[in-house]
């Protein structure tokens, strides 16, 4: 029985000393919210009119592509225009019964757009990010070549 024991304590130990011991993930309120990025996509909730006073939220997967926020929905084939980021305001808002919400406002005021991430850090990432592309190119001396130069993700 004591051989038993010896075999299974080196056992153990060699386990420990392992390199690929499996590692959970961190914890995601522990990873800080990363805002230099200028690429960025992943799967937002997107607040649709539907009437005066109702709306209807629809999961799309959402991409940056350039100077534009594209927007994929279930089964479509690619991905379409959902608005022209170019030097747009972005911030987070209050909404009556989501959390983790903000409002994308095109440069002259004229299309809204309000989605909703699936935590404060992507909503807090998205934020950024926008930003960053926005005034990346409002700041060039050549805007439509940095909104061209601007890299898609690859998936």
């Amino acid at each position: 029985m004591d051989g038993e024991v010896d075999v299974m304590q080196q056992t153990i130990q060699d386990l420990e000393q392992a390199s690929d011991l499996y590692m959970p993930d961190p914890d995601p309120s522990q990873v800080p919210v990363n805002r230099n990025l200028t690429r960025k996509a992943g799967y937002l909730n997107a607040r649709n009119k539907t009437g005066l006073v109702s709306s209807s939220w629809d999961r799309k997967y959402f991409f940056t592509q350039g100077g534009n926020l594209m927007g994929q929905a279930r089964g479509d084939v690619a991905g379409g225009l959902v608005m022209d980021i170019d030097n747009c305001s972005v911030m987070a808002v209050d909404c009556e019964d989501r959390r983790f919400c903000f409002q994308i406002t095109s440069f002259d005021g004229k299309k809204v757009a309000i989605l909703q991430a699936e935590s404060r850090k992507d909503c807090e990432e998205w934020i950024a990010t926008i930003n960053n592309i926005s005034k990346r190119i409002y700041l060039s001396e050549n805007p439509e070549e940095i909104a061209a130069r601007v890299k898609p993700i690859s998936s």
